[in-house]
This record gives C-alpha cells, structure tokens and sequence, in this order.
C-alpha cells in the first residue's frame, strides 16, 4: 500500500512529539530525512533529521518490519521534541519525500484490513482515546485484549460445525439422521445463549461505564433542586433564588464519582403554568428524567408534597432517592412516599446529609462499573448480538436440519458484524472516520 504519515501525538507543547509512517516506502522515507545508515529493526537510535540540508531538529527513529508494526506493515516513527512548528516541520519534510497525508483513523483501518486487530479492537482504541474516567479507560482495554473477539469467533466455530454437519446430511442422507442433526444443532444452540444473554444484559452497565450515569434532579419549583446541584458540584453553577421557577432550562455538570463519569441534571420544576418558557422548560425536564438512570427527587420537607406531580410510569425502572431539603426548618407531616426509594434529609444552606446524596451516586456508579468484566460498551455490538440471539431462538425448535441452517447462517452473518468479518465497507468507513488523524 502506499505511504502514509501523520503526526501521532496531540497538537500543542509537550515533551515529546511523534511522526508516524506506515506503508511499502515507510522505511526508504524515514532514510531520505534521518541518515542513520545500517538501522536494525526495533531499536531506537539518535541523529538529526533534516529537510534537504536543513536540521530540523534532533531526534529519536525507530523502524518496524513489515508484520510486527501496529498497521502490519513497513512503519517507522520520528521522536522529536514536543512543539506544534518542529512536529509539523518534520511532517512536511517526511511529505516531500515520499508520503501522503494519513486520513482519519487510517493507520487502525490498516491495522484491521491486514489482520492485527478486529474490528472490535478497533473500536475499543477509539475508546481509550476518548476513555475520560478510569472505569471507561479499563473497559475499553479489556475489549482492546481481544476477548470479545474470542468469544464472538468461538460462538462462529459452533455455528459453523453444525452447518458443516448439515451439509454432510444433505450429501448423505442414508448415513446421518436428520432428527439427531436437528437435536444436536438445538444442544448447541442452547449452549450458546445463556453466555449471549450475559452479553446484552450487561450492555447497560457497559454503555454506563462508557458514556456515564445519567443523574437527573427533579422536583417542583423552589424545592431546592439548583441549591442542590450547586452542592454537590461544590460551586455556584446554577442561579438561586426564592422566586419559584427561576431554572428555566436544563443545566449539565459532569463530575467523577469513584471513576465513573456522572452526568448531572438540573431541571426545571414541575408544574402547571400558562408561561410559554416555562411550560417548554418542564417539557424538557420530563425528557430529561425519562432518559436519566437514577433520579434524585427534591421536595421541601418544611410543605407537604403529596408527589402527584411525578409520573409514575417515568420512573418505575430506575434507581433513586427522595431528598427532603430544608431539614433546617420545620418538617410538615410525613406522608407515605409513593415509591421504596431512600429518603435522605438534607440541607442545602447548612451541608447536611449533602455527603450522604453524594454517597448515594457514588453508590449507584459502583453498582454500574463494568470495567472489571467483559462487558460490550457499543450500541452496534448490542443491536448485532440482539439479531443474532432472535436468529438462534428460532433454531430451538425441531425442524429439518436444511430449515434451521437459513438462521444459522443469518446468526453467523450477524456474529461477524461485530469482528469486521462480514460488515460492509461503509460501516469500516463510518467507524475509522471517526478517529483522530495519526491513529
């Protein structure tokens, strides 16, 4: 394939800036700038590198052989010192003499197209890359290891034998039973699905783990619901006042709580108005709460609240906590809240029981950190193994063998999606187009 190079690292000072090559001409390139003579492959070695006559700067290089690099090709890397004008100046010189720019993500893409790493792999160094917490950073390393691919590849052998074992039925029929083909093809498939079941259930604390907990805070007006964000981000991020209704729109913090990424909602408090913005800003608090995880409900303890503001059906599978603020005043009269969730009394003004809000996040983060498992982390991988469990289940049933190996065949199809082995090119393209140049 043709040359390609990028610089490697992010763009600003630094300590040390990377210039990758990769490509049939990646080492005769490297030759032409750095005139190092007899170099031996994987050892690093020091010298100048120059544009023409022109030292650009002093720098470490590096070559790889043709199958032991990252891409699986002919690579070789420039370490010079970190600085967006000398890293780009080697870049230019390393483009005059032999190179084109890389694309996005195409150094992976080339790694994945000669066989270093699958798809999956693929998607999981993307994901170190954009990893903000150390529970994403762990996941995204064990997809990285390989695993999901292992299994997905085992999951493809199965079907794969008993296809196999179909087609000799179908080639000799007078010696192969086809109701012990179909037995042993249901034994199989019933094997499988508990560890694919095991898979999807753990989408949701995987995409958790990825994206972070949707935290939403919700109550009606002047419930302290603004006080309480304020509080937990140990800032003045929201405005407040006593006037009931002042957030009008839904406000976003991320914070970490024990390494998992949180988002936290601040939203507007419901209730009935004819104001036209505050109507939109309750529309938008209730999107917000049916697409959150846990739901921290505000109420003042000092006003009765019978909770009739809260749809039911919003919140039945979620985790969450009833905050009763103002614990420095007067308590009204308890009443019977409407759901088994804790109660925790706080006070905004004077801090208490605001730890025990934060524990309780932390609480539920913990409880959705899946970076110490295989965990599938990516929508795509979920929706594929989705279609692949439906295409199994309608194996259990004792058909001929030659009906059954349609939905084999369409489930192996299905299992290859997500290691590259059968997705389509523009499916490859959407996901490297998404990387960083130099990756």
């Amino acid at each position: 394939m043709d040359t390609i190079a990028a610089i490697a690292t992010a763009s600003g000072k630094g300590g040390v800036a990377i210039i990758r090559i990769s490509g049939d001409g990646a080492h005769q390139c490297l030759s032409r700038v750095f005139r190092k003579q007899n170099m031996e492959m994987r050892k690093m070695y020091y010298g100048g590198v120059y544009d023409g006559e022109v030292l650009l700067d002093k720098c470490l290089c590096v070559k790889f052989d043709a199958g032991a690099s990252f891409t699986g090709e002919e690579t070789a890397e420039i370490q010079c010192h970190g600085g967006y004008a000398s890293a780009r100046d080697i870049l230019e010189a390393v483009l005059k003499n032999g190179a084109r720019m890389a694309e996005s993500g195409e150094f992976s893409k080339r790694a994945f197209m000669n066989g270093k790493i699958d798809l999956s792999q693929a998607e999981a160094v993307g994901d170190i890359i954009e990893a903000e917490t150390k529970s994403a950073s762990r996941a995204a390393a064990r997809l990285l290891s390989g695993s999901l691919g292992e299994m997905i590849s085992s999951f493809q052998d199965v079907i794969k034998e008993l296809l196999t074992a179909i087609e000799a039925g179908i080639d000799y029929p007078d010696e192969i039973d086809e109701q012990e083909t179909s037995e042993t093809i249901i034994s199989q498939v019933q094997q499988m699905l508990p560890q694919i079941d095991k898979l999807i259930e753990g989408y949701s604390r995987g995409r958790i783990t990825k994206e972070g907990l949707k935290v939403c805070i919700i109550g009606k007006p002047n419930a302290g619901k603004s006080s309480l964000l304020n509080a937990l981000c140990g800032s003045d991020r929201a405005i407040v006042t006593s006037i009931a209704g002042t957030t009008r729109d839904t406000l976003h913090e991320i914070l970490d709580f024990s390494g998992i990424k949180v988002h936290l909602f601040d939203t507007a408090g419901i209730r009935e108005s004819d104001d036209v913005i505050e109507r939109a800003g309750v529309e938008r608090s209730q999107l917000t709460l049916k697409d959150s995880d846990v739901v921290l409900c505000v109420t003042d303890s000092s006003e009765e609240d019978d909770f009739s503001w809260i749809d039911k059906e919003d919140v039945l599978d979620k985790q969450g906590v009833f905050v009763f603020n103002k614990s420095d005043l007067n308590l009204a009269a308890e009443k019977p809240l409407p759901f088994s969730w804790e109660r925790i009394n706080v006070s905004t003004k004077t801090g208490e029981g605001i730890e025990a809000v934060s524990e309780f996040i932390a609480s539920q983060a913990r409880a959705n950190d899946a970076s110490d498992a295989l965990t599938i982390t990516s929508q795509r991988h979920f929706d594929a193994l989705v279609k692949a469990k439906g295409h199994l289940e309608n194996c259990l049933e004792l058909m001929p063998p030659d009906i059954l190996s349609i939905d084999l065949t369409s489930a192996w199809t299905v299992l290859g999606e997500i290691t590259g082995q059968t997705v389509t090119e523009d499916i490859v393209n959407n996901i490297f187009e998404k990387f960083c140049v130099g990756k």
